[in-house]
């Protein structure tokens, strides 16, 4: 039997975003910030493919969220700076959610604090630094809440263990760094060679990844169910795919996605072995 090429990576629960209209800021200060964990996908899938995060950053915006509602009085937080820093970490979901999860290749990078001052910037050492299970993040705070951000933390956890602070600090040292762009310039040839290979059996695609390491296909031309087609496709290939339905409720019996965590040459094998189980009808 062939040995299985997985272009697929392991499924999670997503939650995808969507635009909140009203006078959010009439909501109660406990409810407010939890509303990352709550809203609904709203991104079309035929013009930009889902952008979607786990449940484990979801979680943490709402664990946030609900702490500062929660403990938000007993630590002198007055009801109005629950609702703005509320609204931040609305925006900060959104922001997290629509940068992609590895450095941008083929565009250039930028960052909310290149716009202003006044932003959270939230992020974490597991995609780019390739730091995953480490459970270690950083922010970007403006000054003003430096001081209620120290008080949440010292009720949360006090600080990150000591060596995973010392596994940050050698993230930044030059050598790391240099193997870190390499990885990121490797990620941008292996989409560039598995992009125009499944371009060439039919797949069609919105939009061409710019960070990251998945392409979401549309499958339109080639099965009428990505559930069915993903099955046959590691059955008959033994190429491992994602069907849509993982990703959101925008038509996923038409898309599949398909992660390129491999290298070049496996990534051209697999496109050579879906081409052979599509001809064969």
């Amino acid at each position: 039997m062939n040995e299985a090429l997985t272009l697929a990576s392991i499924p999670v629960s997503h939650l995808g975003l969507s635009l909140v209209a009203g006078s959010l800021t009439t909501l109660s200060p406990c409810v407010f910030p939890i509303l990352p964990l709550v809203v609904g996908s709203a991104v079309q899938a035929n013009r930009l493919a889902p952008i979607a995060m786990g449940t484990g950053m979801a979680a943490s915006f709402a664990a946030i969220g609900l702490a500062l509602g929660a403990l938000g009085p007993a630590l002198g937080i007055d009801s109005d700076s629950v609702r703005s820093f509320g609204a931040v970490l609305l925006i900060a979901f959104a922001v997290v959610m629509l940068v992609p999860a590895l450095v941008n290749y083929g565009v250039e990078a930028s960052t909310a604090l290149s716009r202003s001052d006044d932003v959270f910037v939230v992020n974490s050492f597991s995609k780019y630094f390739g730091m995953t299970g480490w459970r270690l993040g950083w922010m970007v705070v403006p000054q003003a809440y430096v001081r209620e951000i120290e008080k949440l933390a010292q009720h949360f956890f006090i600080s990150p263990s000591t060596p995973a602070q010392h596994a940050a600090l050698a993230a930044f040292a030059p050598g790391t760094l240099d193997i870190l762009e390499e990885r990121r310039h490797a990620f941008a040839r292996r989409r560039n060679a598995l992009l125009p290979a499944l371009r060439d059996i039919g797949f069609r695609f919105a939009t061409e990844p710019q960070g990251a390491f998945y392409l979401y296909a549309d499958i339109s031309d080639i099965a009428d169910s990505s559930e069915t087609l993903a099955q046959r496709l590691i059955e008959e290939a033994g190429v491992a795919t994602t069907p849509g339905i993982d990703f959101g409720d925008n038509a996923p019996e038409r898309h599949l996605r398909i992660a390129y965590t491999t290298d070049e040459a496996r990534l051209v094998e697999a496109a050579e072995r879906i081409a052979g189980v599509l001809r064969a009808g």
